[in-house]
């Protein structure tokens, strides 16, 4: 049932300019952007009471191949925007403990979909200078499904899996440059604890893209997602405390 509804909202990726195209007009532009995000951690996880911490360096998820892929659909007419981004990670720590070694292994999806609104384009340079500065704001949710297991030598595996869905407000910046390069950065915060929520998750990144052609770009950027999340109490506490960071690679197709 989880794992159906994350396929479904990552499907829909594929299908976002048929979703819009219900009432296009020629004003509709679409971006459909897959990436590779190699994430290092930092922070720990909690399974059925038992804490284990979860820290790797960029050297660790390559030898580790902790990797992650993501894609973001986005379709745009005039100011407004809808927007939807995938994002599957696979995670593996080992660490040493007086008992013996604890492997703990993580697997997370997240699926954002939302709307957009640009407030404000400013013009930069001169009349005759085509830099602008955009302005934009959105708000949707984030559906979030989690699997851990943790591997102790001294006892059998202990695994726990969940999934909700947080609200988030956020926004974005991007200086489009001459030659076409843009600079950009985006960013949200959601949870606050609403229901089954997160305790508090946030979301940035910031990085380069290049217009290749009129149909494609590529893009170079650095993210970090945060999320803080615990449930139960006791043998029954389960949560999450963690920072995904690491440099992210993608090619836009854009029609």
């Amino acid at each position: 049932m989880k794992m159906g509804v994350i396929i479904t909202l990552l499907a829909s990726l594929l299908l976002l300019p048929a979703i819009a195209g219900a009432e296009t007009t020629e004003g509709w532009k679409f971006r459909i952007t897959p990436y590779i995000w190699g994430a290092g951690t930092s922070g720990d996880i909690t399974t059925n009471g038992e804490v284990s911490d979860f820290d790797s360096s960029f050297g660790d998820v390559l030898k580790n191949l902790t990797m992650g892929a993501m894609a973001r659909g986005v379709a745009t007419n005039g100011p407004w925007g809808i927007f939807i981004d995938g994002l599957w990670i696979n995670l593996k720590d080992l660490s040493e403990t007086p008992n013996g070694d604890l492997t703990a292994r993580i697997r997370m999806g997240f699926v954002t979909l939302g709307g957009a609104y640009r407030l404000a384009e400013i013009p930069l340079g001169n009349s005759e200078d085509t830099s602008v500065l955009s302005f934009e704001v959105n708000v949707g949710g984030r559906y979030t499904i989690m699997w851990s297991e943790l591997e102790p030598q001294w006892q059998p595996n202990v695994t726990s899996d969940s999934d909700w869905i947080d609200p988030v407000i956020g926004g974005r910046i991007i200086a489009r440059l001459p030659a076409g390069f843009s600079i950009f950065t985006r960013g949200d915060i959601g949870g606050f604890g609403i229901g089954s929520a997160s305790d508090l998750t946030w979301n940035l990144e910031g990085g380069l893209d290049y217009r290749v052609s009129e149909l494609i770009s590529i893009a170079a950027e650095y993210r970090c997602l945060s999320i803080k999340r615990y449930q139960g109490n006791g043998t029954d506490r389960n949560g999450i405390n963690m920072k995904l960071m690491g440099p992210a690679v993608g090619v836009s197709f854009i029609f």
